[in-house]
């Protein structure tokens, strides 16, 4: 045998490996219905909504929960909702712009290298199992393509030197600024790889890294520069607080987490058997041992290697990436903006060991055809997966729309009252019931207010359990209602009220009228939080309907906790609120345990307990708003207190939240707050008289 002619050699390893990459992108696009709603996506959805009546100033939370300025993020994704108002709409996004971001890095280097050279980038980042587990329906499956053109654009300035290249890769870092911190990673690199290499820079230069930051934020310039400047100011002290611990612990799993840029997770073609795997971690090996080697040869022999020194801002970008993974608690969603920097290092290897080796004759041209076979496996596998029919999932939003369709025509049209009396219980053993934990997933706030079957009227008062028909053998309610989830509550089940293709929904009432929650968005206000607890609000009084609200501020956190106490028939109830006491979003949230409202006068003490929960457990479902029983008061004016225990951290609660006047419902914050409520507030055996009990 003859070894083939090497451009014809060349032309078709690359071809081998772009049909890897298009069968990958194929299958992800087949497989775009099947997709899950995190809590961060819920959030960005919902509020790409309100764009066209309220310009976005601002960004997604970083993970201490202040929002960076700037809605480039907000304003992408209502040019996606207008193409169509669905999630799914959304994720064929994400996946479109991942495809452009192969596209774009692999035609870089085809040009500017060689078309084998792209191809090998191309295939290293579309098969990067990074990306695999971070893009999605969120803030970090939007960062690729901005973090892709900061990076070739900043190498092509190195190169160039021409301004218009470092003014295109400032722009794509101050537009992903607005959507994850994490492009900060490449925007360092950038920085390190001009103090090295020095090119020459003019006048030219630092005007177009001043129209590259400024044109992105211009909506916020032009609408509240004061308000930008401010952000822009806290931001890097706010994100240090947040991210970098100096905590040099989980050595190992950060270390696990970078070796990810170049490969891993074989476990998820587990089904394929070791002619599967063997190749797979073949594949991992080989880029660890490339990307080793490209990062020696930017240090010591960068022209000799690569066809432009410049190729080591790739290995700064990923310097700074480490260090940041060494200081910081890093997660996989973190790392997105590092993969166009590590599939260029080592497809870029790649292509220089193949072609030092191509002419050498027949076995030389097979170890790179191997070479090829192993890069380009991972996107092929990941891709003809993604044709596989999917098995149903309960967390999906295949499974949230069947939910939101059954629902909302005929118990809770309104998205408030759905989430405020609605809970998915699953089996956890056999015959124990216990409500899903209200963590990252089971969020639908955005696909129930957008979806289209409405009726103004409905309004249902009864809470709702939603089980799995795979998990029920015959009538749960009996098992349903011994559920510990439950315990305290009494709760009644009634017959089923409805039932779709893979659900059954079961009403209950409890003794105080409070419903288990697993579906709520702290980071989507209520109607009620919208009208009464604004972020940042300090300690007040706000007068309602036959009500009055305390808000009462917690040191360190921007949301407020709300009480609310209205008239009823027969009595009064109170109520707690606030998006802290409604669950886990990623951020801090609040659970008071066994809460108390003290009411004290001249003639004496009143305690009210909300039943002997921890409200704002996202474990145990019992989330705000949680009411108290209707109970009687006598007519005078009282000082309030909330009483309790913190129930994630070892502190007490005693907050004086002000002065009541009833019947008059009348409120006011003292002007002297008591140190310490009356000891009689912490008796056992005296409560208020509850109407009903």
């Amino acid at each position: 045998m003859h070894k083939v002619p090497l451009e014809t050699f060349n032309k078709l390893m690359a071809a081998v490996l772009v049909t890897a990459v298009v069968v990958l992108v194929a299958g992800r696009l087949a497989a775009s219905g099947d997709v899950s709603l995190t809590v961060w996506g819920d959030r960005d959805l919902w509020r790409a909504l309100s764009v066209p009546d309220h310009w976005p100033l601002y960004g997604p939370e970083i993970n201490g929960g202040m929002r960076g300025p700037g809605g480039a993020f907000y304003l992408l994704l209502a040019a996606i909702l207008a193409v169509g108002r669905n999630v799914i709409t959304v994720n064929i996004a994400v996946i479109l712009l991942f495809a452009a971001s192969v596209l774009l890095i692999g035609v870089f280097f085809a040009r500017r290298v060689s078309g084998l050279a792209g191809a090998l980038v191309a295939a290293a980042l579309a098969g990067s199992v990074i990306l695999g587990h971070a893009l999605g329906v969120w803030n970090p499956g939007f960062i690729l393509i901005f973090a892709t053109a900061a990076t070739l654009f900043g190498y092509a300035f190195l190169v160039d030197g021409r301004a218009l290249e470092l003014g295109l890769a400032t722009a794509a870092i101050a537009i992903g600024m607005q959507i994850h911190l994490q492009i900060t990673q490449v925007a360092l690199g950038l920085i390190l790889a001009i103090v090295i290499y020095r090119p020459r820079l003019t006048w030219r230069h630092a005007v177009a890294v001043v129209l590259g930051l400024t044109l992105p934020y211009l909506p916020n310039i032009l609408a509240s520069s004061t308000r930008l400047l401010q952000t822009a100011g806290s931001l890097p002290g706010d994100a240090s607080t947040n991210y970098v611990f100096w905590e040099f612990t989980r050595l190992q799993a950060k270390a696990v987490l970078f070796a990810n840029l170049f490969g891993g997770s074989a476990s998820d073609f587990a089904g394929g058997g070791l002619w599967v795997q063997v190749p797979l971690l073949a594949g991992d090996l080989l880029a660890l041992v490339l990307a080793a080697g490209a990062v020696i040869a930017t240090v010591y022999r960068p022209r000799k290697v690569f066809a432009s020194a410049p190729v080591g801002l790739f290995s700064l970008i990923l310097l700074v990436t480490a260090v940041t993974a060494l200081v910081s608690d890093l997660l996989v969603r973190h790392m997105v903006a590092a993969t166009p920097a590590a599939a260029a290092l080592v497809g870029l290897a790649a292509e220089r060991l193949m072609v030092s080796s191509q002419r050498r004759g027949l076995a030389a041209q097979a170890a790179s055809a191997t070479v090829v076979g192993l890069f380009a496996l991972r996107p092929l596998l990941a891709g003809i997966a993604g044709f596989s029919p999917s098995p149903f999932q309960v967390g999906s939003v295949a499974a949230q729309t069947e939910i939101a369709a059954t629902l909302k025509p005929t118990f809770y049209a309104d998205r408030d009252a759905f989430e405020a009396h609605v809970a998915e219980f699953r089996l956890v053993e056999p015959h124990r019931w216990a409500v899903t934990s209200n963590g990252i997933f089971n969020h639908m706030s955005f696909l129930y207010q957008t979806f289209p079957a409405t009726n103004a009227g409905t309004k249902r008062e009864e809470c709702l359990a939603v089980v799995a028909k795979t998990d029920t053998d015959g009538d749960p309610r009996e098992e349903l209602a011994a559920s510990s989830s439950l315990a305290g509550l009494g709760s009644v089940f009634s017959e089923p009220a409805a039932s779709s293709a893979h659900f059954l929904y079961v009403p209950y009432t409890t003794r105080d009228g409070n419903c288990l929650k697993t579906f709520p968005n702290g980071y989507i206000p209520t109607a009620f939080e919208q009208a009464y607890l604004a972020a940042d609000a300090p300690a007040a009084t706000k007068l309602a309907d036959n009500a009055v609200v305390f808000v009462a501020a917690q040191p360190g956190q921007r949301d407020p906790t709300g009480i609310e106490i209205r008239g009823v028939d027969t009595g009064y109830v109170a109520v707690l609120h606030g998006s802290l006491l409604r669950g886990y979003t990623g951020l801090y949230f609040r659970t008071i345990i066994a809460p108390v409202l003290c009411f004290a006068d001249e003639q004496g003490v009143h305690p009210l307990r909300f039943s002997n929960v921890s409200v704002g457990s996202p474990q145990r479902a019992t989330l705000a708003p949680w009411r108290s029983s209707v109970f009687s008061l006598p007519n005078g004016r009282y000082r309030v207190w909330l009483i309790g225990a913190d129930g994630r951290q070892p502190i007490a609660i005693r907050e004086a939240l002000g002065d009541l006047s009833v019947p008059a419902m009348r409120a006011a914050v003292p002007s002297q707050q008591s140190a310490e409520p009356p000891s009689e507030c912490f008796s056992t055996d005296r409560t208020i008289r509850e109407e009903g009990r």
